[in-house]
Order: C-alpha cells, then sequence, then structure tokens
C-alpha cells in the first residue's frame, strides 16, 4: 500500500486543526448546520479523487436533508527516464473535481452506538488534463519537438449510500458506497516542430508557443458512457459546526 506523503502532510494539517479548533465551535448538537472534512482514502491512491479535495455540507430544513458539495485539485510534473534516444523534457498532470448534491441523514435510525445511516444524489464534473513535451531523435539531420495535450472530461451522475460514525460531539467518520453513470469526453491533440541540427534550442515556453502555431498534425476525439459500482469509495473525516 502505497503512502503519499504529500497527501499525508496536508491531511495532518487538516485533522489537527479540525480537533484543535473543536472548543472553538459553542453550538448544541441541534444547532450545527456545517460539516467540512477530508478523506482519507486519498492518501494511499485507494480512489481517483484529487489528492486536495474538501467535502461540505449544509442542513437545510428539519427533516435530515443536506446540501453537499465536494471540491478537489492536484498537479503532478515529472521527467520519466527512458531507455531510447528520444526524450520526454516534461509531464505534467493537473486533476479537478466539482460535486454538488443533496443529502438526506436517517438520524433517528441508529444501527449502533453513535452510528447512523444516509443517502446521497450527485452530479459532478472531472477533468483530467495532461500536457507533454517530448524532443524526439528522428535522424542525425532531423529533430522534432512534440507537444501533446490530452484532456479527459468525466460528467457523473451518483447515487451513494453511506454510514456515519460519531467520534465525538463534532467529529465524525464517514463510509461511503456509491453507483455512478459517467458520460466521459477524451480530446487529444499533438503539435510537432521541425528542430535545426546542432543549433542550440530556444526556451521551452518559446518552443512551446511556436508548437502550437504551426500545424497541428494529430486529433483525436472519442465519447464513452458507463455504469460503475464503487463499494467504500470514501472514508471522510469530518467536523460539525
Amino acid at each position: 500500500m502505497k503512502l503519499k506523503k504529500h497527501s499525508l502532510k496536508s491531511f495532518l494539517i487538516l485533522a489537527v486543526s479540525l480537533i484543535y479548533l473543536q472548543p472553538c465551535f459553542s453550538q448544541t448538537s441541534k444547532s450545527q448546520k456545517w460539516e467540512v472534512g477530508a478523506d482519507l482514502l486519498s492518501l494511499f491512491d485507494k480512489n481517483q479523487l484529487p489528492d486536495y479535495s474538501l467535502f461540505s455540507t449544509r442542513k437545510i430544513g428539519e427533516k435530515g436533508f443536506s446540501l453537499r458539495s465536494r471540491l478537489g485539485f492536484d498537479m503532478d510534473f515529472y521527467k520519466p527516464k527512458l531507455k531510447n534516444s528520444n526524450q520526454i523534457d516534461e509531464v505534467q498532470n493537473y486533476n479537478y473535481l466539482v460535486v454538488l448534491g443533496i443529502e438526506r441523514d436517517f438520524a433517528n435510525f441508529q444501527v449502533g452506538n453513535g452510528m447512523s445511516l444516509y443517502w446521497a444524489a450527485d452530479v459532478g464534473f472531472n477533468q483530467l488534463l495532461t500536457r507533454k513535451h517530448q524532443t524526439k531523435f528522428i535522424s542525425p539531420e532531423n529533430y522534432i519537438f512534440d507537444y501533446s495535450d490530452y484532456r479527459s472530461n468525466n460528467y457523473h451522475l451518483n447515487g451513494s449510500f453511506g454510514i456515519i460514525q460519531s467520534i465525538t460531539e463534532r467529529l465524525s467518520l464517514r463510509l461511503e458506497s456509491s453507483i455512478s453513470y459517467h458520460l466521459e469526453d477524451n480530446i487529444g491533440i499533438d503539435y510537432y516542430l521541425p528542430i535545426e541540427p546542432n543549433q542550440p534550442l530556444p526556451p521551452k515556453k518559446q518552443l512551446i508557443e511556436d508548437a502550437k502555431k504551426s500545424n497541428a498534425t494529430g486529433r483525436y476525439r472519442y465519447s464513452n458512457n458507463y455504469l460503475s459500482l464503487i463499494p467504500f469509495n470514501q472514508l471522510l473525516l469530518t467536523i460539525k459546526f
């Protein structure tokens, strides 16, 4: 099980902050309307959510309904090591997530000590963006700078069922499973720019701009839709206030 060190650091800061801030909230349990938290499973690559995301709910009315949302983001830059003569200068990955929905908490239906059930319905958008620039060796007299831009836009409808376990009056753990319908749109484009041999390369920023101005030599787009059932896709530590 691989642990993400940067995600762990961010989560520990948030978790300690939540615990430390408990005494700062003077509301009784009946007057607590907000709940915010972070996901534990993202620390171990056990779901496809961004590394940095914030979950929140806001109670509406007196019948256990809440509005809920989730915002997420992460990015990763790296330079792969290749055995061939072509060189990948850098790969940039970005992940964005926006989810909005409604939730019903069956607070009066206790299934254990401090444990209750809930269901939720959400609509969301997730974008995965990969940018790669690479110097390709074709022959001693032929070099090409290749700039690639790939993005996957995922629109999804989720139905979820979960369990809330109270740790203290304000701190809780949420374990959630979901079934989702996805509509996925994938777009890719490649730009090629010839490079003069035995000449110093311009700055990467200039190369990318020049490549974008050239004719695109590769482009694709395809769509996909599918249904997914994901048990235990979220484990949240939350605080109410």
